[in-house]
């Protein structure tokens, strides 16, 4: 279209068109509506923003009447990911005095966050359904102690880390396209897990091995397992005071490795204890050895 400009802006592909004596500017776009900036027309009473779809610019989606003074509108409501034609009119009462068309596209469709799981202490998994048109996704994390940030990701399931231990957050997420970014979806909440315990071993007789952990914040049990399983066969859940267990009736010189898990009541969204858990070889011996063989 004759006099169309682009340029970038905040990270979004903005569109120009110029016309006899009117700039117009699409300054931003969602999946509904789009906000258009224009330039003053002498004499002009009103403006008009007519949006159609430019496969059919006779058969407008939308329009809205502004003031003179005012230089900026949205419009809506529109539908996502598809070509607008967007038509500025500088009018005197009712008098068309200048006309400037231009066109743009509406961001992709909202997304739909299925869910978030936690992958540890640090790390939250967010699986979600690709829409049409998406190039690609900005996930929102933020939290109630004033954490936020954004995170572009190209598919799913994606990945956020750095997150802290044991910690709630609130995800959302948007879809982009050349033309801006779509609303956020609902917010989800998800909690990582709890840090894994600090673990260290030693094997005061030949036929055992002391386990010792710090306390975990946040946890009400704990669990330990050996491997080979002679030791605790089966995984045995310890309550939130006990930070030490011996293993007994082992075989001398037999490398074990120990896991220590620090479990919470229930995990969002299943009806389990949620397990952290930390691994560290101990060899049954006579000699006393502290955090590996």
């Amino acid at each position: 279209m004759k006099g169309l400009l682009f340029f970038a802006f905040l990270g979004m592909t903005a569109e120009i068109a110029a016309g006899v004596g009117i700039t117009v500017t699409v300054f931003s776009v969602t999946s509904k509506n789009m906000i258009v900036r224009w330039t003053r027309f002498p004499d002009a009473t009103s403006y008009k923003v007519t949006v159609s779809p430019f496969s059919t610019p006779d058969d407008p989606t939308a329009f809205a009447q502004f003031g003179p003074n005012t230089v900026m509108g949205s419009v809506g409501p529109l539908s996502p990911n598809i070509v607008y034609e967007v038509k500025v009119e500088a009018l005197a009462n009712q008098v068309v005095l200048s006309t400037t068309f231009l066109e743009s596209r509406t961001a992709p469709q909202t997304v739909d966050i299925d869910n978030v799981k936690a992958q540890d202490s640090s790390t939250l998994i967010v699986a979600f359904t690709p829409v049409g048109g998406a190039t690609g996704y900005q996930l929102r994390v933020e939290n109630a102690q004033g954490y936020f940030s954004e995170e572009a990701v190209a598919s799913s399931p994606a990945l956020i880390g750095s997150l802290q231990p044991y910690t709630t957050y609130s995800l959302s997420i948007m879809a982009i396209n050349s033309a801006g970014r779509s609303q956020p979806s609902a917010s989800v909440e998800a909690r990582t897990l709890l840090p894994p315990p600090l673990v260290t071993t030693s094997s005061p007789t030949n036929d055992s091995i002391v386990v010792s952990w710090l306390p975990a914040d946040g946890s009400v049990s704990y669990s330990v397992t050996s491997v080979p399983a002679e030791a605790y066969p089966n995984t045995t859940l310890l309550s939130q005071n006990t930070t030490t267990v011996t293993l007994t009736d082992l075989d001398a010189g037999t490398l074990h490795i120990i896991q220590v898990s620090a479990g919470t009541r229930r995990a969002e969204g299943r009806g389990q204890p949620v397990h952290q858990s930390n691994y560290t070889p101990c060899h049954a011996g006579p000699l006393h050895r502290d955090g590996g063989a």
